[in-house]
């Protein structure tokens, strides 16, 4: 009996781990809902258009202002296998370098996932397992790896308009505040497409809205859900 109940957690473990790797793979990003702000109306922006990646009007760019950013998140992901849920801490200390530490439900950690620039180092804690380099490994898993760019990461958490790529096009729509309500990322060499949408806004230091919740819709019926709360933010003067 304590033989078959040792390989059943063992298999759990495995499932939990396989789940794991397809979600930070998928696209990588709790608890409290905050208030929401409605969408007063909308404006379709693609990868050609130059805009200012503003959240307020007048107001600089989050990407140039931010310092340091800390954030809780809750994932709950809907997959062809099953549902998963897991939650993760999330921290910048400035727009272009993150670190996601990933934990199961009992919040014990899985992963660390560093994001800098257009590097990713990616650390399986529980297998002991790293990978790392500029682009994401090939895994031997029955999904697809969209192909959304490292350094896209860690603005499309936060929802700030991802830099041009050579291989994705993107269509963005916005709110009359400037706030990014979704963005539809497709690959210029695959077609393969991922649609994500933002809600539930919330306003920080006084002239930046940060989404509260975030839905990525990939086009093999995954579906994943992020609560986000507990925001701290630290922002740089500008000279």
């Amino acid at each position: 009996m304590r033989l078959n109940s040792t390989r059943k957690m063992k298999d759990l473990n495995k499932n939990f781990l396989n789940k794991l790797i397809r979600l930070i793979y998928c696209t990588i990003i709790p608890g409290i809902i905050l208030q929401g702000c409605s969408v007063i109306s909308t404006r379709i922006i693609t990868d050609d258009e130059p805009i200012q990646l503003s959240h307020t009007l007048n107001s600089p760019s989050l990407s140039e202002t931010l310092q340091f950013l800390s954030l809780d998140a809750r994932i709950e992901i809907d997959t062809p296998d099953g549902d998963l849920l897991l939650f993760a801490n999330i921290s910048y200390n400035n727009i272009d370098t993150l670190t996601i530490q990933f934990k199961d439900p009992l919040k014990r950690k899985l992963a660390k996932l560093d994001v800098f620039n257009d590097e990713f180092n990616f650390w399986l804690q529980r297998q002991g397992k790293y990978y790392s380099g500029v682009e994401w490994p090939e895994l031997p898993i029955s999904y697809h790896i969209p192909l959304i760019p490292i350094q896209d990461i860690s603005r499309i958490l936060i929802g700030l308009v991802p830099v041009k790529s050579q291989s994705v096009s993107y269509r963005s729509t916005f709110d009359d505040y400037k706030r990014m309500t979704k963005i539809d990322f497709v690959s210029k060499n695959t077609k393969e497409s991922i649609d994500i949408s933002y809600d539930q806004f919330i306003q920080l230091e006084k002239h930046y809205w940060m989404p509260t919740y975030m839905k990525i819709d990939y086009d093999q019926n995954i579906i994943i859900e992020i609560h986000y709360s507990q925001f701290h933010l630290e922002l740089r003067k500008l000279t």
